[in-house]
């Protein structure tokens, strides 16, 4: 038992950031949130859009078009 306690080592990860690491930190995750917000507006605005046909002013003249 003894000698499968000593063969097993952790590994233990430690992180330490001074005053200015943690300024530049979040500095790098302000710039990402708003990258996303900037790209979530633009997909918005752009992708998500619903057709011009299938709004009300588009289905009215779709419709005034056909003879309905």
């Amino acid at each position: 038992m003894a000698a499968a306690r000593r063969g097993k080592k952790k590994t233990v990860v430690k992180v330490e950031l001074g005053w200015g690491g943690l300024f530049s930190l979040a500095v790098v995750v302000f710039c990402i949130f708003m990258w996303m917000f900037l790209l979530g507006l633009w997909a918005g605005q752009s992708i998500l859009a619903p057709l011009p046909e299938m709004t009300a002013a588009g289905l009215t003249a779709v419709q005034t078009r056909e003879g309905n």
